[in-house]
């Protein structure tokens, strides 16, 4: 479920002017993500026009279908608005800077994200390699629904690069147990600005 924030919408006209080869989000591109006390999860673009995307995850025995938005500039969620895409919530966008800070109402309820870091040089390790990243802030309310259930998330720290895409996730569980994850393999490096 943690998995599930990294694919998104945004209805505003620059969107229709999306390169699909440009983003991130091509078709048949993938993130395998690993976290200790989980299964490993995998996300994989399986449509993508003009920046609209659908994803299968599948994460331990689950299997699920996400749709969402993915531009040049950034990714948008509608996870909280259980996948209405006329009610999109910014994840992220590459050229935010530290301080910035969105946030969306839902059941009288507000979700916060705000961009705590972000790498002048590179500086973050990916694999075998260093990496520019942007990290966001997320605080969840309790009780709030993702993907139509209930969140068992209090905080998360999202950790993106716009080359590779998720980097990192940490998550802190309504009980403070801390899960992180790590993304173990991609494709979309070949998709540099």
């Amino acid at each position: 479920m943690i998995f599930i924030s990294l694919l998104i919408n945004y209805s505003c006209e620059k969107f229709e002017r999306v390169d699909v080869d440009k983003t991130i989000a091509k078709e048949g591109n993938y993130w395998q993500v690993s976290a200790i006390g989980y299964d490993d999860a995998t996300l994989t673009v399986t449509d993508n026009n003009k920046g609209k995307v659908t994803a299968e995850i599948v994460f331990g025995d689950e299997e699920m279908t996400i749709s969402g938005k993915v531009t040049e500039e950034g990714i948008w969620d509608y996870v909280y608005s259980n996948g209405d895409d006329d009610k999109p919530f910014k994840l992220v966008e590459f050229d935010d800077e530290v301080g910035e800070s969105w946030s969306y109402n839902i059941g009288g309820e507000t979700i916060t994200r705000t961009v705590t870091y972000k790498s002048t040089t590179d500086d973050t390790y990916f694999g075998f390699m260093l990496v520019k990243v942007i990290e966001v802030e997320e605080i969840v309310p309790e009780g709030i629904d993702v993907a139509g259930r209930p969140s068992n998330a209090k905080k998360i720290l999202w950790s993106f690069n716009h080359r590779f895409g998720l980097i990192y996730a940490t998550v802190t569980l309504n009980n403070d147990d801390v899960v992180n994850l790590f993304t173990q393999d991609t494709n979309t490096d070949t998709h540099a600005k």
